[in-house]
């Protein structure tokens, strides 16, 4: 499935970082905001070629960087 910058998701796992997404900045805010999907921003190409499938970074608001709160 390929996925566009903006496209809504729901998070079923974490592949980059050393956390697992339970436990991670982005799952705390999206629990915050009582929100249960995330914002496609991108695509880590780096991860991807790593595991060899397409990993999309995600974040809870659209356009904006991953863990970054809005006031």
């Amino acid at each position: 499935m390929n996925l566009k910058v903006d496209d809504k998701v729901k998070p079923i796992n974490k592949t980059a970082g050393h956390r697992d997404f339970d436990n991670s900045a982005t799952h705390y805010s999206m629990l915050e905001i009582k929100q249960n999907f995330l914002y496609v921003i991108g695509v880590n190409e780096e991860e991807s070629r790593k595991v060899k499938e397409i990993c999309y970074w995600c974040g809870v608001y659209p356009g904006a960087p991953m863990d970054i709160k809005k006031d």
